[in-house]
């Protein structure tokens, strides 16, 4: 009777166990590339073909709102395009594209050109190159979103900051995850997501920054994240996981209202301390109700044979005056445990209000490592 238990626990145990990793590898299954001949290039060359200069409705359709290329905004684009369709009341137009690095099921990047001749294979009327511009996958389709520079060639826009609350073995949470990895590898230097964990073993403080967000939710839970201090983002539904994107490209396209400058910090054991220079591009930026939050991440921890990114392990938050602008910031961080190699700062400033409203504005930011030319 005794050895029938045994075996009965032991099948149980398996069938968890085999269920469990099902489950998982259903969660984090790799996305199926797209046809992205089919389902943009061809599309938009079918779309040029039909269109005139005074209906570009069909060809704008293709292109994300805040595109931005090179200094080329969709208005832009559509007035350069509008200016073939004058010189030439049929042109024929060729798209084609040269490489395509497919992120996430939702983003991509392309090297893409465009060419308009006169019929019957005439003049060339343009023949444009489109290098490393975004593609975004919304509802309605692939949109091309640019390779957001300005036109001196720099990147002009504001730095994406995403709060983002897990724990450790969350059931929910591997698809967040994966959407924020492929929105930073689609924005390189632009965007940052920071992981704090709101139960141990990573917890790194007392939730301090989730309840403030939160305060007003009578249903929070993980997987939960605050994109630039505005947009609430919660659970791992596949509406969900395409707002990240919406969202990010929206934020992705202002314009910073604070530069920072000159950081410099040291390391002394779990001290960091530093300073930093913040200046203000909008001269009518109200600083009331206004901090500087620095937040100590370390980008790879190994924990219960998981493997997390940006793992939040110390923050402390300045309030900021109205002569802080202009002048060195100084501030003292405490890691929760030894400070790894991998580890960075994440420098940001964002108007609190004392209850979260949805305008808890982030006002860009940077990341820079911690063990690299500003540290002492």
């Amino acid at each position: 009777m005794r050895l029938k238990i045994i075996l009965i626990l032991l099948s149980i145990t398996a069938l968890l166990l085999l269920g469990c990793d099902r489950f998982e590898r259903e969660l984090v299954q790799p996305f199926q590339p797209a046809d992205f001949f089919t389902d943009l290039f061809a599309p938009l060359g079918d779309s040029l073909q039909t269109a005139s200069a005074d209906n570009l409705a069909p060809v704008q359709h293709f292109f994300s709102p805040y595109y931005l290329h090179s200094g080329g905004t969709r208005a832009d684009l559509m007035t350069w395009l509008g200016g073939i369709y004058l010189l030439e009341d049929e042109p024929v137009f060729e798209v084609s594209f040269s490489r395509v690095r497919q992120v996430s099921a939702s983003s991509a990047v392309a090297d893409w050109r465009l060419k308009a001749r006169r019929p019957d294979w005439g003049e060339v009327l343009a023949d444009t190159t489109f290098v490393d511009d975004e593609l975004i996958r919304l509802s309605d389709g692939w949109k091309f979103l640019g390779n957001g520079l300005s036109s001196a060639g720099q990147v002009s826009k504001q730095h994406v900051i995403v709060e983002y609350f897990t724990f450790l073995g969350c059931p929910n949470c591997p698809p967040v995850e994966a959407q924020l990895r492929s929105l930073a590898a689609l924005y390189p230097g632009r965007f940052t997501f920071m992981e704090y964990h709101t139960a141990p073993p990573l917890q790194a403080e007392p939730n301090t920054t989730y309840n403030y967000y939160t305060a007003g939710l009578t249903n929070a839970s993980v997987p939960l994240s605050v994109l630039q201090g505005q947009t609430l983002l919660q659970g791992n539904q596949e509406a969900v996981l395409n707002s990240y994107v919406t969202a990010t490209q929206g934020f992705a396209a202002q314009e910073s209202g604070i530069s920072y400058e000159l950081p410099s910090f040291a390391v002394n054991g779990r001290e960091i301390t530093g300073n930093i220079v913040l200046y203000c591009n909008q001269p009518e930026l109200n600083t009331a109700d206004m901090v500087l939050n620095v937040v100590l991440i370390e980008e790879e921890v190994t924990a219960q044979g998981q493997t997390r990114h940006n793992v939040v392990r110390g923050k402390t938050r300045i309030p900021l005056t109205a002569a802080s602008p202009g002048q060195p910031v100084s501030f003292l961080l405490r890691s929760a445990t030894e400070i790894a190699e991998d580890c960075a700062l994440v420098i940001f400033a964002q108007t609190m209000p004392a209850t979260f409203d949805g305008h808890a504005t982030i006002h860009g930011g940077i990341k820079t490592n911690l063990f690299g030319d500003n540290c002492k």
